[in-house]
């Protein structure tokens, strides 16, 4: 398989879908205030949150479970043991897989922190408060330019940080459906004339 290979559309329709939402909402925490605006207020929030840990439990144990039986799968792994290069690689990616979704799960920020991730932080409340770059530069004891690129790292880290959770949950989605029966034929009752 090549780099030219274009992503299944499903993939690409996902994708966009995922890019769109954070293009929308920037992180995690916007995303919920607008399920909270639109479904109720602060209940839909806290429903919300507990649904997400509830499902964050449930697909969690699914993926460890998906990967494990990835694992033992003699149907893959036996075709690959006489092509070494092509075995490290499916190891390597299945590895990739599980540390990806362990950080996720566990709040691990994909990026090294910033020196000044809570000052960024800080000036980007200001911001959302209505502070014009050069009032937050002032108020900080810096360059207007310097309060604008702190504004813009917390917004982008913000929106990988959702970026990466709609991934994971999505791709949990998608392993726990694999992992499903298929759905039974439901029988009719009558028959047909």
């Amino acid at each position: 398989m090549g780099d030219d290979v274009e992503p299944a559309p499903a993939n690409q329709d996902r994708a966009k879908l995922i890019d769109q939402l954070v293009e929308e909402y920037g992180s995690f925490e916007r995303f919920q205030q607008m399920v909270a605006a639109q479904a109720g207020g602060q209940d839909a929030v806290n429903a919300l949150s507990n649904a997400l840990d509830q499902v964050r439990a449930k697909f969690t144990l699914d993926a460890w479970k998906s990967i494990m039986d990835h694992l033992y799968d003699f149907k893959v792994w036996q075709p690959l043991a006489d092509d070494p290069q092509a075995f490290n690689a499916e190891l390597n990616k299945t590895i990739a897989k599980l540390r990806r979704w362990m950080k996720v799960f566990y709040g691990i920020k994909s990026q090294r922190p910033s020196k000044n991730a809570e000052r960024d932080k800080k000036i980007y409340g200001l911001r959302q408060q209505g502070k014009s770059f050069g009032e937050i530069g002032i108020d900080m004891k810096i360059s207007d330019k310097a309060a604008e690129r702190a504004c813009k790292r917390h917004e982008e880290k913000q929106k990988v940080g959702l970026r990466d959770t709609l991934k994971f949950f999505l791709e949990l989605t998608d392993q726990a459906a694999q992992n499903q029966p298929p759905p039974s034929k439901p029988e009719s009752s009558s028959t047909p004339t």
